[in-house]
């Protein structure tokens, strides 16, 4: 059969970036929009003259290859993960799940008592405590796909709060450890 011929049209053979094999598969990437993803691919290859046999007929015949591999390597299923959550992976996996971000200087102590609290908890918290603004802060951890990101200003000092921000949603100022009440059973499934 043919590629992109018989019952299964919708089946691309993209060239492959080294020629041959090719590697295709009809399952859509979530975040990327391509017809194909790096999952479980289905490799076609031809072998050059390295393999041959003797055909019923006498002649020297050259086979086509068929590969498939489910879970091919750990790398291959990073990747998957990436391409499945858009890079920003869920609380739980996330390498860094917190960035504790303080609006001014003066809040550097603060900041830095709210990471050891969180880390005293294990969670895989980070300091950002560069002379910056905090938008700037906010957008380089939503960047590097960090899920929450706690930004400490004076009033949250004096409150002892901080004001929580998940992903894109709304930032929602609460204690610090009712602040760890509620991401507990997300960051530790």
């Amino acid at each position: 059969m043919q590629p992109g011929t018989g019952p299964r049209k919708f089946w691309k053979m993209p060239q492959h970036p080294l020629g041959s094999p090719t590697a295709f598969n009809p399952a859509k990437a979530r975040s990327t929009g391509r017809s194909w993803n790096s999952f479980s691919p289905i490799a076609v290859g031809v072998n050059g003259n390295a393999v041959a046999y003797v055909a019923a007929d006498g002649t020297k015949q050259r086979p086509v290859m068929v590969h498939h591999a489910v879970l091919g390597s750990i790398e291959r299923f990073i990747a998957v993960l990436l391409e499945h959550y858009d890079g920003k992976l869920p609380l739980w996996l996330a390498p860094d799940q917190i960035v504790v971000a303080p609006i001014t200087d003066a809040q550097n102590d603060y900041a830095t008592w709210c990471l050891s609290e969180l880390q005293a908890q294990d969670f895989r918290a980070v300091a950002d405590l560069r002379h910056d603004r905090i938008g700037r802060k906010v957008a380089d951890a939503k960047a590097q796909g960090v899920p929450v990101v706690f930004a400490v200003g004076a009033r949250e000092e004096t409150e002892r709060t901080v004001s929580m921000r998940k992903g894109d949603g709304p930032a929602v100022v609460v204690p610090l450890a009712h602040a760890m009440f509620l991401l507990r059973r997300e960051a530790f499934k």
